[in-house]
C-alpha cells in the first residue's frame, strides 16, 4: 500500500522541477508525509529534484596564542 493517493502524485508531477520549497508545501498541504518522503517520491516516479546549491564554509578564524 502506498502512502501517496494518485491526486498526490499527480500534484507532485504538476510541480516539476521539484525543490526543497515545493516539497515542504507539499508535505505541509498532503499532511501525512514529510518533505523527505515527497522528495523521494518525486525521484522514484522520475519528476526532476533540483537541490540547492552547498554552501560555502568560510575558514575558522585563529585565535591569538
Amino acid at each position: 500500500m502506498s502512502n501517496y493517493t494518485p491526486e498526490m502524485v499527480a500534484r507532485i508531477t504538476a510541480a516539476a522541477p521539484l525543490n526543497l520549497a515545493k516539497a515542504k508545501e507539499l508535505a505541509a498541504d498532503f499532511g501525512t508525509v514529510s518533505y523527505r518522503s515527497v522528495i523521494s517520491k518525486a525521484q522514484s516516479i522520475g519528476v526532476e529534484y533540483v537541490k540547492l546549491s552547498p554552501v560555502k564554509r568560510s575558514p575558522k578564524a585563529e585565535t591569538p596564542t
